[in-house]
């Protein structure tokens, strides 16, 4: 077929296994139609669904006719084809420049919005430190300004990692779930010494992308340290298998949430504790939602007004 640069081949096969016996020798042999004489139209579906060949029944061999629409067709599904792999080339093409106009973007936010706050940050302190110490008031609300700032840098890193979520590419591997558990409760440095964390026993290895269920944790951990009832109280890493998911649940004895605003919780820079009280920006469960959400999974809360709080959380189990 190579010596004489033919644009297409006609054959005849008795049934599949004959089929993908030749298919095996045309393995490095690129064709433009593949055309299969069969002896029954089921064998010919079957080939169809390969697809890589059309057919034509032995019965109909000398129809010139028949022939002519079979190769018209085989024609035309090359050119969608073709048309479809330039598409996705153009499609391609346009992410590439989007991705390239987004990494500019975030490095402007990150830099050039960031140095005017630092800046701002800087003078407070040398204000400060000029004041008399009996400018009580001044010196507080320059306190105030300067948390202020810090605020908004919070919020300049939520916006970031909220927006780069589904770009980041967490390679899948294996993970040991109960190690990884206590390491990221070590990264929670606000965690008072009487607060306790249970991790259930005999957590299962699986493969995963690590970065992205490691952040999940961390900031159901965070949450429910952070908006506590008390210094003493608790929350539990629970695990159940389900078909094709793992089902965690994250669960507390904290204040709990109300119905009404178990939506609302997972909305970026939603809180509901005054900012003052509590300083948080409502990035965290935005977060885990967002991530949950891309690799195929699904969160839900149950709570209520005194009880804690459950997040059930469903993570795919991927092929090992």
């Amino acid at each position: 077929v190579n010596e004489h640069n033919l644009d297409g081949i006609f054959f005849y096969c008795a049934n599949s296994k004959e089929f993908s016996t030749f298919l095996e020798l045309l393995n490095n042999i690129e064709l433009t139609k593949i055309i299969a004489i069969v002896d029954n139209v089921k064998l010919g579906e079957d080939l169809i669904t390969t697809g890589i060949a059309n057919y034509l029944l032995k019965k109909f061999l000398n129809n010139e006719d028949v022939i002519e629409q079979i190769i018209k067709n085989t024609i035309r599904i090359q050119t969608l084809s073709n048309n479809l792999k330039k598409i996705t080339l153009e499609y391609e093409n346009k992410i590439a420049k989007t991705n390239s106009n987004f990494n500019h973007f975030t490095y402007i936010i990150s830099h050039d919005l960031r140095a005017p706050l630092r800046g701002i940050s800087n003078i407070s302190e040398w204000i400060e430190e000029d004041l008399d110490d009996t400018i009580g008031e001044t010196k507080q609300n320059i306190r105030l300004l300067r948390g202020r700032v810090k605020r908004l840098e919070a919020l300049i890193d939520g916006i970031l990692q909220y927006s780069r979520i589904e770009r980041i590419k967490s390679p899948i591997q294996l993970v040991d779930l109960g190690a990884l558990l206590v390491e990221t409760t070590g990264f929670i440095f606000e965690k008072p010494k009487d607060f306790s964390i249970y991790i259930q026993p005999n957590m299962p290895k699986f493969n995963a992308p690590k970065e992205k269920l490691e952040q999940v944790f961390f900031h159901l951990l965070k949450n429910a340290i952070q908006f506590r009832s008390s210094d003493n109280g608790f929350v539990k890493v629970l695990l159940a298998e389900e078909t094709g998911f793992y089902k965690f649940t994250v669960t507390d004895n904290g204040p709990g949430i109300a119905p009404e605003y178990h939506k609302k919780v997972f909305e970026i820079f939603q809180t509901l504790s005054a900012r003052d009280k509590v300083e948080t920006v409502g990035i965290g469960l935005a977060l885990v939602k967002k991530i949950i959400e891309s690799v195929g999974g699904e969160i839900k809360l149950e709570s209520d007004l005194g009880k804690g709080s459950a997040f059930h959380f469903w993570w795919p189990k991927l092929a090992g």
